[in-house]
């Protein structure tokens, strides 16, 4: 579903504590859910990108945003996310 930032209030007239902004994450959750549903395991990920075990199990705990998130859907699915498809609104 597009998104109409239109409809969204502007920073200046709602002040600068209600500011929302759209955050591309993935949460440590969504992390472990896309790696079951696409039978990927840490080994698999280590073997496949040179990423450490250390590194996939504190992203599994963890989660990502920004770029790091489609980079790691990228990593898990094969291809790089639509646009707005990892998009999350943040207050």
């Amino acid at each position: 579903m597009p998104i109409e930032f239109s409809k969204l209030k502007d920073a200046n007239t709602v002040g600068i504590e209600h500011r929302r902004a759209f955050v591309r994450t993935l949460t440590g959750a969504d992390i472990v859910r896309l790696m079951r549903r696409h039978h990927r395991t840490l080994r698999g990920i280590k073997a496949d990108h040179g990423i450490t075990l250390k590194r996939v199990r504190e992203v599994r705990a963890q989660g990502v945003t920004g770029f790091m998130a489609e980079d790691w859907f990228r990593i898990i699915t094969g291809r790089w996310p639509e646009q707005g498809e990892l998009c999350v609104l943040a207050w």
